[in-house]
């Protein structure tokens, strides 16, 4: 079952510019009342109580929920008009090598990350390679150069791409 929670676009109107509770509000019409086989259902707002449905989306193993304000026009990317709380589950992993980017000696591809067992092993978990600037990449692999050592701390090493730990 898949959710619709904007419309964009109504034949040839664009909706862009009209906030979110009049876009919702003829989503709703166009959509009706959903029947056991619709495949599409409406995705309804709430209004008021984001804690309470952050918990139950964490409840339910969701990746989370996306505030929006209601009396906002649409825009795309990054803003103030809307946030994601991502329901996450984290551990923490120590940085245990890196790779280069293929071609480079001087700018990070991705670091290898890893965490403990019970026999105080540190056991390869995977790489954490996005998001990073170019600038970010070449500081930080800078900085990791410093720390270097010719054989990796995992046991056992991770298969795969040649790295530097």
């Amino acid at each position: 079952m898949d959710f619709a929670f904007d419309l964009l676009q109504l034949n040839s109107e664009r909706l862009e510019g009209v906030p979110l509770e009049e876009r919702k509000a003829r989503l709703r019409t166009l959509l009706g009342q959903p029947q056991t086989s619709s495949l599409l259902h409406y995705a309804d707002h709430v209004i008021g109580q984001g804690d309470q449905l952050f918990e139950q989306a964490r409840a339910l193993g969701l990746e989370g929920i996306v505030s929006k304000r209601r009396d906002r026009p649409y825009r795309a990317g990054l803003g103030q008009d809307w946030v994601k709380a991502k329901c996450l589950r984290y551990q923490t992993l120590m940085i245990g090598g890196f790779t280069d980017q293929a071609g480079s000696t001087g700018t990070l591809d991705a670091l290898l990350v890893g965490g403990y067992d019970a026999g105080g092993r540190l056991i390869y978990c995977g790489r954490v390679g996005t998001g990073f600037s170019h600038a970010v990449a070449s500081d930080l692999r800078a900085r990791l150069h410093q720390l270097e050592r010719r054989t990796p701390p995992f046991v056992p090493p991770p298969a795969g791409a040649p790295l530097t730990g």
